[in-house]
């Protein structure tokens, strides 16, 4: 599942929001991503896996011209699935991950 998915070969951050603060945790990364103007993939929790979707697919449709919903990319894949994120977290392609929630939500 995917939204907004600009077609970079570089990304500057993975930012995995966990845990369970629903809807505010998504809507605070992509404001943040916005307002640092950084390109940005947001790993979407299990648990609320339609509000940043919304506010991606929101943000592209009253300013599809603007950079921020051409720099952002939302999804969901199981945590620790070890083939998507080998593709996903290489050192050529992100250089932060950032992980939002408590250790157990965030450490696989």
């Amino acid at each position: 599942m995917a939204a907004s998915c600009a077609s970079a070969a570089f990304w500057r951050a993975l930012v995995a929001c966990a845990g369970r603060k629903r809807g505010i945790v998504s809507a605070v990364t992509i404001i943040r991503n916005a307002i640092t103007r950084s390109d940005a993939i947001v790993k979407i929790p299990s648990n609320d896996p339609l509000t940043a979707i919304a506010i991606a697919r929101t943000l592209a449709d009253v300013a599809p011209n603007h950079r921020s919903p051409k720099h952002l990319a939302v999804a969901y894949w199981k945590g620790g699935d070890v083939a998507v994120e080998e593709q996903i977290c290489r050192p050529e392609k992100i250089e932060k991950i950032v992980a939002w929630g408590g250790f157990a939500s965030s450490s696989t």
